[in-house]
């Protein structure tokens, strides 16, 4: 009930002066050079001002739970881009208190603000809503993975893992409606995960070794996928081929040497990118060959799944299994009848140790190589560190040998890095060293619409061939589908 002005309650005023109040000393601010001159009623926000982290506090009993890590992620990653809102009296956050936790656990010393004189009343209402907002908020599925696919390293800095990557991927390239709330509404999906709901994927952390059965049930989830057939009265190894293998180097490193008789001497012709479900309908009078980049797609559709050419340009965690299960995957290889290979493309990252760096070379020659000795030819897909000329020399070139026909690499996504004012320029730089070192007669170039455009300005002194990447094919695909829908009247809706 609301006090009236005679309220007993309400505490007698008294006729001496009031006491002078001593106010904390606090930190000196700097401001920042966003300033607002708004006149406009209702317009809270002033100036921006940089202030030592410590001298502002969290909002008191915060019922946001935020994802701190990401978060923590996301400044490293794109620095501070939105200022703290803080109530001026109390200097407590109503906006971003999970951004000045992650601040704090990067180290920060200082932080963004803008102050806001407004009543406790106002600060909860604030705090609430602002909270609440997002989570009223919904997404459009289909922009939300164009944005995710037009960046490199879209896992890096967007609170979005690469499971969920996948799963909105999947889901949008599905003809079906996929429930995606959890990934799209995490706050509205508590669910108590229990060994009998736990699902095994097609992939495995490093740390989470999986069984003979898991793998059996994770290959079973590849629908009506002829890769993923497997001999039934063998453990893997029907051909005895062995995981710890050790292949022949010259390099310092132990970095295997790749066979030069065994590499993939002319393209096959015609030669489009498989793309899942958008490839089924031209899959059906299709005689060509396929790029297959495994662990996106199931082969369910194609004709013939011996013909294609064996890709790995995905997130490394999709092919892990081939460097945990060589030999079972080698035998899978083999039954297929597949002969050709791209080596696997697992990511070095300029931040990242270079041991880090040298073990995903390490990785992809070793499979390389090993898919050479079970009589598969490849194509070594050539990754590297964007303007280090000396990590090419010594770690990445070596072991491939000089005039190998035709060596691949991807260029979907490019950005400016730490020492590259000019990314496309030093890219370019970068493989007309490659082309002079190795010689090759082909660069199989793996890209989309930005690469198409940055490899047509090369002049490389051998042919490049420029491969499509599956994301424009199935972009066509599901606008088509879009097309016909609305065309048809039917209601085009993701969940």
């Amino acid at each position: 009930m609301s006090k009236s002005p005679t309220s007993t309650n309400e505490k007698p005023q008294s006729s001496e002066p009031p006491k002078k109040k001593l106010r904390k000393k606090l930190p000196a601010q700097r401001t920042a050079s966003a300033t607002s001159t708004a006149t406009t009623p209702g317009i809270l926000v002033d100036r921006i001002e940089v202030v030592p982290i410590d001298s502002i506090r969290p909002y008191p009993g915060n019922p946001r739970r935020g994802n701190v890590p990401a978060l923590a992620e996301s400044l490293r990653r794109n620095g501070q881009y939105r200022a703290l809102v803080v109530q001026k009296s109390t200097r407590y956050i109503l906006g971003g208190n999970h951004t000045w936790q992650g601040a704090k656990a990067g180290n920060w010393p200082e932080i963004a603000v803008t102050f806001i004189d407004v009543s406790d009343e106002q600060a909860a209402r604030i705090v609430l809503v602002d909270n609440r907002s997002s989570d009223l908020a919904g997404y459009d599925p289909e922009l939300l993975a164009d944005i995710l696919g037009a960046i490199p390293d879209p896992n890096i800095g967007t609170g979005y893992s690469s499971e969920d990557i996948a799963a909105i991927t999947r889901a949008v390239a599905s003809t079906e409606p996929m429930d995606l709330s959890s990934i799209l509404h995490p706050i509205n999906a508590v669910v108590k995960e229990t060994d009998e709901d736990r699902k095994p994927t097609r992939t495995f952390d490093m740390d989470d070794e999986p069984t003979d059965e898991e793998m059996a049930q994770a290959y079973k989830e590849i629908e009506e996928d002829a890769f993923g057939e497997a001999p039934e009265d063998t453990d893997g190894s029907a051909f005895d081929l062995k995981d710890d293998v050790t292949f022949s180097s010259t390099t310092p490193w132990g970095i295997p040497d790749l066979r030069l008789d065994m590499m993939v001497d002319v393209l096959p012709d015609p030669l489009d990118t498989w793309a899942g479900t958008a490839s089924k309908e031209k899959a059906e009078t299709y005689e060509g060959y396929w790029l297959y980049n495994y662990g996106i797609d199931s082969t369910s559709g194609m004709k013939d799944a011996s013909r294609i050419i064996l890709a790995f340009y995905a997130w490394d965690e999709w092919f892990l299994n081939w460097w945990f299960h060589p030999a079972r995957m080698m035998t899978k290889t083999l039954n297929a009848g597949i002969e050709y290979a791209i080596t696997p493309n697992f990511s070095q990252i300029s931040s990242m140790p270079a041991v880090v760096n040298m073990w995903s070379v390490f990785r992809s020659r070793w499979l390389g190589r090993y898919f050479q000795e079970i009589g598969v030819k490849v194509i070594p897909d050539v990754d590297w560190i964007l303007g280090d000329r000396k990590w090419l020399d010594e770690i990445v070139l070596p072991g491939i040998p000089v005039g190998t026909p035709i060596i691949s690499i991807q260029v979907q996504n490019y950005e400016k890095e730490s020492g590259s004012r000019d990314p496309a320029k030093q890219i370019t730089q970068d493989v007309e060293h490659i082309v002079d070192v190795l010689q090759p007669e082909t660069v199989f170039v793996y890209a989309g619409k930005p690469g198409k455009a940055l490899l047509d300005t090369w002049n490389l002194p051998c042919e490049v061939h420029y491969q499509a990447n599956r994301l424009i094919d199935l972009g066509q695909y599901r606008a088509k589908l879009k097309k016909n829908k609305e065309e048809s009247g039917e209601r085009v809706r993701i969940k």
